[in-house]
C-alpha cells in the first residue's frame, strides 16, 4: 500500500488516516499506535520504521532505504536497524493465520506482509496520554496471556482502594500492575506512580521510597509525617512492586495513607499477601498452558497464553523461527514443563536461536529430571524457574559464568567499561576485548540486557538473575574480591566526578554521574561491613554524598554517615574524618537559608572540630553551614559571628572562594539585623565576583554565592524606597535561573521575588511565583524546605492583606524566618514571638513593620483606653523613626500613612499630612504600588470641617 497523501494546506499539515492491521490503529499524524484501542509503546525511531512499512505494505524495501530514512545524516551500523525491526516484531507479535507482520526477505530488506486497511474515522477521540503526573516505567514487550487480568483489576480498583497482586516469581506481577495503572491512570487526576521496593534494604527504607517516588523530601525524622501531608489531598493511584521483605512496615503504612488519604488507591505486587486492613488479594497465576495427552493443532495451540508467549519471543530472538505442526508438540512440551512462567518461558524462548527447539527441550528435561531425583515432580514454581536458570547457567563457557557472576555485584546496571573494570582480569587472560565479547554473548544469551537508550549504552541483570549469579559467586569463594572490585570503580567514578564538577554544567554532570548513584551507595554499605573497611567506607562516603544530595536520596547516605560516625568515634584518633562525616550529615539536610528550623548539633560539632584542626578549608565550609543554620533558625546575630570570625582569619586577596563566602555571611546578616546599606555594599562585592565556582564539597547548586547576594540587594531595594527597581531585578534573577536550571531558583523566588510582590501588592504576580515556586520545589526534591513557608503565605493570599483571618497563617511551630516575614505580609498575621524579637533586636530588618503592626492593633482594641491609645501612638512614631535610622522609607512610609490616618481628626491633622507628604515626595518610582496608592490616597482625602 503506498496510498498518496491528502493535499497539504499552506498552514496545517493533514490529518492522515489511520491504517490498521490485525487489532491495531496507527494513527500516522498523532504519531500513536493502538492495540485494541489501548496504547502500545514503542520508541519513535521504531514507530518511524512501522509507518514507513506499513505505507509501503506489500513492498520489500531494502535496509539502505530504511536506513536513509530513519538516519538521513547520520552513519549507524546495520545492527541498529535490526534491533529495531526486532523491537516492532516484539511489540505486534504474530497473526494467528499469517504468521509475523514484518517479513524478512534474504537478500533484499523487509516488507510488511499484513492485510492493511484504511481506517476512515480517524477523528475518534484516543484514548488519553496519561497525565504529566504519572511516572510509570515503560512495559518493554507486549503482554501476552493477561487481559482478562488486567480488566478485572482494573474493575476492581473502582471499588476496592487496596489491591495486591499476588503469586510466585517470575510471573509478571510488575508487568500486570503496570498494565492495570496505564489503564486506569486517566481516572486519578493526579495519575499513577511506582514505588519499586526491590533495592529497599531495611524496613526503614519503605517509608523513603514512598517519598522519594512522589517527590516528597527524603529526610532523617518525621518523614513519614511529610508524605502523608502530601498526598493527603490527591487522587492518584500507587503502584508499589516488590513488596515482600519489608511486608510489616509497609503495611502500617499503607493502612496509614488508607486513612488519612481518602482518594489515594494502592495496586501492590508481592509474594505473599501484605496482610494491611483492606486487603484485596488477587493471585496471579501462571499463562495456560495445553493439557496433557490432548491433540492440538497450531491454531488450538495459539489460543494457550504460554504457547503464544514462547512463539513470539522465540520469534523475537530468530526471525527464522516459525510454530509449525512439526515443532508444535515441542513447544508445548517445553511450556509444560515450565509451568507456564512467564519469565522461564522468555528466558527458554531466547535460547532458541543458540541451540534450536530440540536442543532446548533436551536441556531443560534433563536438568529437571536430574532436580527432582530422576522423575519429574510437582515442583514450585521457584524451584522450577532456579532449574532453568541453573540449566541455562550450565550452558556458559567458564569465562562467560565468570564474567557473569562478577557483574552480578552491581545493582542497578553498568556501562560496558564498568564491566571492563570490574570482570577483567590480566592474571587470568581476561583481557578488556575478552570481556566486551562476553558481555555481548552474554546479552544474546539473555542474561543481560541492554538499555540502548543511555549513554553510553547500559547493560542490565534481571533481579532473579542477579541473584542467582551472585547465589554462584558466593558459593565460588569470589565475592569479597568482586565487592572489592566493585568498590574499587565505584571510589574512581567518584574521584572522576570530582574532577567533571569544576568542567561540566550541573545537568551534565548529572547525566553522567547519576546512574551510578545506588551501585555507589551499596559500595559504602558493603565496604562498611568488612572488618577493615571503616576507613574506606569513610572515603567512599566524603564524594558519595554529594551525588545522593543531587538526586535527593538523602535518608540512605544519612544512615550510613551516622553508622561510620559512630563507628569513627568508638575508634577515636581521626577527628578530620568525624568531620566531614558531621558536616554530610548536615549538608544533607539543607545547605541553604530557608523557612525551615534546623537541629544545629552537627554543625556546631563540625566547626568545633574545624577550628580545632586548623584547615582554612574545612573552617569555610563548617563557618557556612553554621552560617545556615544560624540564619534558617532566625540567629541573625550568630550568623554575622559567622562572618566576623572568618574575616578575622587575614584572608588572602587571591581566596576568591573564602573572600566571597565571607562577605555573603556578613551581606546576608547585616541586612537581617538592619544594616541595609552595609549589606547593599557587601552584596555588590560579592556579585562582582566572577568566574568561581565553588568547590565539589560545597556544590555551587547548594552554596550559590551570587544568589544570596543578589536576594540582598533585591529585599534592600524594595526596603529603600525602590520598589519597581526591586520587582525589576527579581523578574531578571528569576528568569536567568530559569534559563541556566539553576537550583538556586528555589530561593530566588522564595525569598526574593515573592515578598517583593506581596509588599507590592501585587497579588496576581504573587499567586504565579508561588505556583512557580511550589513546582521547582516538587521538581528539586525540596518541598521540605518551602512546604510550610507556600502554605503561610498561599492562606495570606487566598484571604488578602488586610483580612484578619490572616493571623491562621501563623502557628505556633512556625520558624522563625517565617514569623518575621509574615507580619511584612499582612499585618494581621503578627505573631507574639516576632514581637518579643523586634523589641530585644533580635530582628532589624522588620523590626519597624512589626512595631506598627502592634501598635494598630493596640488602636484597633474596643473600648482602648486613652493610654493604651497614646502608647500606640508613640510605638508609631518609634516605628518611624527606627525606619529612618534603617535608610528604610518603604517601612518609613507605612508608619507615615499610619500616622497620618490616626491624626487625620484633631490637632495634628496638618502635621500628620505634612509628615506623610514629606516621606511620600522621596519616592521617584512605585507610584502604581500598594503603598503609595494608599499614601496619596490619604493625603487627597477630605478632611472634615471644624
Amino acid at each position: 500500500m503506498n496510498a498518496a497523501p491528502p493535499q497539504a494546506t499552506p498552514a496545517l499539515e493533514p490529518i492522515k488516516p489511520a491504517l490498521g492491521f490485525g487489532p491495531f490503529l496507527l494513527y500516522r499524524t498523532q504519531r500513536r499506535l493502538l492495540d485494541n484501542g489501548q496504547p502500545v509503546r514503542i520508541g519513535s525511531r521504531a514507530l518511524d520504521l512501522l509507518i514507513v512499512l506499513v505505507e509501503h505494505a506489500g513492498q520489500v524495501l531494502s535496509r539502505d532505504e530504511l536506513m536513509r530514512h530513519l538516519w538521513p545524516r547520520e552513519v549507524v551500523e546495520e545492527n541498529t536497524l535490526r534491533v529495531h525491526v526486532a523491537a516492532l516484531r516484539k511489540a505486534l507479535g504474530s497473526d494467528q493465520h499469517q504468521g509475523p507482520r514484518i517479513a524478512n526477505v534474504p537478500g533484499r530488506g523487509y516488507s510488511f506482509v499484513a492485510e492493511v486497511f484504511t481506517h476512515h474515522d480517524s477523528a475518534v477521540a484516543l484514548p488519553p496520554v496519561p497525565p504529566s503526573a504519572t511516572r510509570l516505567p515503560p512495559v518493554l514487550a507486549r503482554i501476552v496471556g493477561r487481559g482478562d487480568v488486567v480488566a478485572t483489576l482494573s474493575a476492581q480498583l473502582l471499588t476496592q482502594r487496596f489491591v495486591s497482586i499476588v503469586g510466585a516469581g517470575g510471573l509478571g506481577k510488575t508487568s500486570v500492575a503496570l498494565m492495570v495503572a496505564e489503564a486506569v491512570s486517566a481516572r486519578h487526576a493526579q495519575g499513577a506512580w511506582f514505588v519499586d521496593l526491590s533495592t529497599v534494604a531495611t524496613s526503614g527504607s519503605v517509608t523513603e521510597a514512598f517519598s522519594s517516588a512522589l517527590n516528597v523530601p527524603t529526610v532523617a525524622g518525621h518523614l513519614e509525617s511529610r508524605l502523608l501531608k502530601h498526598i493527603a489531598t490527591q487522587q492518584a493511584l500507587i503502584v508499589v512492586d516488590n513488596c515482600e521483605h519489608v511486608l510489616a512496615p509497609l503495611a502500617l503504612l499503607i493502612e496509614r495513607i488508607l486513612d488519612e488519604c481518602p482518594q489515594v488507591r494502592i495496586l501492590a505486587t508481592s509474594r505473599e499477601p501484605v496482610r494491611a486492613a483492606g486487603e484485596w488479594v488477587h493471585l496471579l497465576t501462571p499463562l495456560t498452558v495445553p493439557p496433557d495427552a490432548v491433540p492440538l493443532n497450531v491454531q488450538e495451540a495459539l489460543r494457550f497464553s504460554a504457547v503464544q508467549l514462547f512463539a513470539e519471543r522465540a520469534r523475537a530472538g530468530d526471525d527464522r523461527f516459525e510454530l509449525t505442526e512439526e515443532n508444535l508438540a515441542e513447544v508445548v512440551e517445553v511450556c509444560r514443563q515450565l509451568d507456564g512462567i512467564p519469565l522461564a518461558i522468555e528466558f527458554t524462548a531466547a535460547l532458541v536461536r543458540a541451540f534450536s527447539l530440540r536442543g532446548v527441550m533436551d536441556g531443560l528435561a534433563e536438568k529437571l529430571l536430574a532436580l527432582s531425583g530422576g522423575r519429574r515432580m510437582a515442583a514450585s514454581r521457584h524451584q522450577t524457574l532456579h532449574a532453568m536458570l541453573d540449566w541455562s547457567h550450565q550452558l556458559l563457557s567458564p569465562v562467560e559464568k565468570r564474567v557473569l557472576h562478577h557483574l552480578s555485584v552491581f545493582t542497578t546496571g553498568m556501562s560496558m567499561d564498568c564491566a571492563v573494570l570490574v570482570a577483567g582480569d590480566d592474571a587470568l587472560g581476561l583481557s578488556p576485548t575478552d570481556v566486551r565479547l562476553t558481555v555481548a554473548a552474554l546479552g544474546n544469551k539473555s542474561w543481560l540486557y541492554a538499555d540502548a537508550l543511555a549513554e553510553p549504552v547500559r547493560f542490565h541483570m534481571h533481579g532473579m538473575a542477579r541473584a542467582f549469579a551472585q547465589e554462584q559467586l558466593r558459593a565460588s569463594g569470589a565475592w569479597d574480591h568482586a565487592a572489592r572490585r566493585h568498590a574499587d570503580h565505584m571510589q574512581r567514578k567518584l574521584q572522576e566526578a570530582r574532577l567533571d564538577w569544576p568542567r561540566l554544567d550541573h545537568e551534565a554532570w548529572l547525566a553522567r554521574y547519576a546512574p551510578f548513584s545506588v551501585d555507589v551507595l551499596t559500595a559504602v554499605s558493603r565496604t562498611l561491613a568488612q572488618p577493615d573497611g571503616l576507613a574506606r567506607a569513610e572515603a567512599l562516603m566524603s564524594d558519595a554524598w554529594v551525588l545522593g544530595f543531587q538526586l535527593h536520596q538523602l535518608a540512605d547516605h544519612v544512615v550510613l554517615a551516622r553508622q561510620i560516625l559512630e563507628a569513627l568515634e568508638d575508634r577515636g584518633g581521626d577527628p578530620m574524618a568525624e568531620l566531614r562525616m558531621h558536616r554530610i550529615i548536615v549538608l544533607l539536610d539543607g545547605p541553604q537559608i530557608s523557612p525551615r528550623t534546623r537541629d544545629t548539633f552537627h554543625g556546631e560539632k563540625a566547626l568545633a572540630l574545624a577550628k580545632q584542626i586548623g584547615s582554612q578549608e574545612q573552617l569555610i565550609s563548617c563557618l557556612l553551614i553554621n552560617f545556615f543554620e544560624n540564619v534558617s533558625n532566625g540567629n541573625f546575630k550568630g550568623g554575622l559571628d559567622n562572618g566576623l570570625y572568618l574575616q578575622a582569619r587575614s584572608i588572602h586577596p587571591s581566596d576568591a572562594q573564602a573572600t566571597s563566602s565571607c562577605e555573603r555571611m556578613l551581606a546576608v546578616s547585616h541586612h537581617l539585623l538592619g544594616h541595609h546599606d552595609t549589606a547593599q555594599e557587601l552584596a555588590r562585592r560579592v556579585v562582582a565576583h566572577q568566574g568561581w565556582k565553588p568547590s565539589f564539597d560545597l556544590p555551587a547548586s547548594v552554596m550559590s554565592q551570587q544568589a544570596g547576594a543578589q536576594i540582598v540587594l533585591a529585599r534592600t531595594a524594595w526596603l529603600q524606597g525602590r520598589p519597581d527597581s526591586a520587582d525589576a531585578l527579581c523578574r531578571e534573577l528569576v528568569q536567568a535561573a530559569t534559563d541556566e536550571d539553576d537550583m538556586a531558583l528555589s530561593q530566588l523566588i522564595g525569598l526574593a521575588a515573592l515578598p517583593v510582590a506581596l509588599w507590592r501588592g501585587d497579588m496576581a504576580h504573587a499567586r504565579t511565583l508561588s505556583r512557580r515556586l511550589r513546582e521547582e520545589a516538587v521538581r528539586r526534591g525540596l518541598m521540605f524546605e518551602w512546604a510550610a513557608w507556600l502554605e503561610a503565605i498561599d492562606t495570606i493570599i487566598e484571604l488578602g492583606l488586610d483580612n484578619p483571618r490572616c493571623a491562621r497563617a501563623i502557628h505556633a511551630n512556625s520558624n522563625l524566618v517565617l514569623v518575621d516575614h509574615a507580619a511584612t505580609f499582612s499585618r494581621h498575621s503578627l505573631d507574639q514571638r516576632g514581637l518579643e524579637r523586634a523589641h530585644k533586636c533580635l530582628v532589624g530588618w522588620c523590626a519597624p513593620e512589626v512595631m506598627r503592626a502592634q501598635a494598630l492593633a493596640w488602636l484597633e482594641t474596643e473600648e482602648a483606653s486613652p493610654s493604651l491609645l497614646g502608647r500606640a501612638e508613640t510605638q508609631l512614631q518609634q516605628s518611624l523613626r527606627q525606619a529612618r535610622q534603617q535608610g528604610a522609607l518603604a517601612w518609613a512610609l507605612r508608619s507615615a500613612t499610619s500616622l497620618a490616618q490616626r491624626w487625620a481628626v484633631g490637632p495634628k491633622a496638618e502635621e500628620g499630612q505634612a509628615l506623610l507628604a514629606s516621606v511620600l515626595a522621596q519616592f521617584t518610582e512605585g507610584h502604581g504600588t500598594r503603598d503609595l496608592l494608599l499614601a496619596r490616597a490619604v493625603l487627597n482625602k477630605p478632611r472634615p470641617a471644624h
